[in-house]
């Protein structure tokens, strides 16, 4: 049996912390809608694991 390889990728950027108050704010109202939002677009982009970490 092979070797099993995680292909994971990570991108960094920078934004504005004051644009993404704003976009959480109107395009994400509730924290239900957030995870909602999470793992309807991990299973549009056909992911084979999502993990959802909530803090609290």
């Amino acid at each position: 049996m092979g070797k099993t390889q995680n292909n994971v990728s990570s991108l960094a950027f920078k934004v504005d912390a004051g644009l993404i108050d704003r976009l959480g704010r109107e395009l994400v109202g509730k924290g239900e809608t957030a995870v909602s939002e999470l793992i309807k677009n991990s299973y549009d982009a056909d992911a084979t694991k999502v993990t959802v970490w909530i803090y609290r």
